[in-house]
């Protein structure tokens, strides 16, 4: 049997890729996103719970007085976001403040998504990395200098 050399750029993007897709699992994508359940020293974002099907799902606990964005803060790993539309009612409960984001994000912003792709920087070659990383640095000056020239 022949030794096989893997180059080490290779096994480290075999391990990335593998790893995202372990993160981006249904019952696993909402705890990297908003916060995991059982914790038994802190508040929880989920209890869990069972679908209408009987399978496994992430229920969003009431939080009472805490505000979810620190309860998520203290909790998530922050990403890669990946809470699909279909993991509601499936996977995971639809909180409130999502929804909220979601029906904004459509009334407000969609109709001027005229891309058919638009996905994360990780799946984007150098090239068109370089160049969204060029044109955040250019829309971070103008609004840096459009902010001192009207004093917001």
């Amino acid at each position: 049997m022949e030794d096989v050399f893997l180059h080490p750029v290779v096994v480290i993007q075999h391990l990335l890729l593998h790893g995202l897709i372990r993160c981006m699992r249904p019952l696993q994508s909402p705890q990297n996103n908003w916060g995991t359940y059982g914790e038994e020293d802190s508040f929880n974002i989920f209890e869990l719970s069972t679908n209408k099907d009987g399978g496994e799902m992430l229920k969003h606990m009431d939080l009472g007085e805490q505000s979810p964005v620190e309860v998520r803060e203290a909790q998530s790993v922050n990403g890669p976001l990946a809470v699909l539309n279909e993991y509601y009612d499936v996977y995971v409960t639809q909180p409130e403040d999502a929804k909220w984001r979601l029906d904004n994000m459509h009334e407000t912003y969609v109709q001027d998504m005229n891309s058919k792709y638009v996905y994360p920087n990780v799946f984007m070659s150098i090239d068109d990395t370089n160049k969204v990383s060029q044109y955040d640095t250019d829309i971070k000056k103008i609004c840096r200098t459009e902010r001192k020239q009207t004093g917001s």
